[in-house]
């Protein structure tokens, strides 16, 4: 992987994984506003802040999860393509099918809403999809 640099005299760290965990915790350090992920498609919109949808990739990464780009790229503005949706929604209905076996044990590891991720699946089960950004800051929401 290449050196995407420091914070703050901090490395960046070099999987996935940690990079997901780093980049949550840079923003919650430096103290960004909450910006909206839109999982978009003709039609169909799925709204969700940008802190569970990092949760939401870390959990799934954890779980084995592996899109075909590195999953902190899908913390960005992009297109993601239909291999990749589908991969997401087979391994959501992994974890919601867990969860129904065990929903007091998926209640300590599951750190975000479970309906949200289930509304996720389901519109990920559809194939492709647009990821866009928007920033609410002092009443309006900017699209970055």
């Amino acid at each position: 992987m290449q050196d995407i640099g420091e914070l703050d005299g901090v490395r960046a760290p070099d999987s996935d994984t940690r990079m997901l965990e780093w980049r949550r915790d840079i923003a919650q350090h430096v103290g960004l506003c909450a910006p909206i992920r839109h999982l978009t498609r003709d039609g169909w919109n799925v709204e969700v802040k940008a802190k569970t949808w990092a949760e939401i990739l870390l959990f799934l990464s954890k779980c084995g999860w592996q899109p075909s780009v590195p999953t902190y790229h899908l913390l960005g503005d992009m297109n993601v393509n239909t291999e990749d949706a589908l991969a997401l929604a087979a391994a959501g209905r992994i974890v919601l099918e867990e969860t129904m076996k065990d929903p007091l044990g998926a209640c300590q590891t599951v750190t975000f809403d479970l309906g949200k991720f289930a509304e996720i699946v389901e519109f990920a089960s559809e194939g492709e999809f647009k990821i866009t950004t928007q920033v609410p800051i002092d009443g309006y929401t900017y699209e970055r």
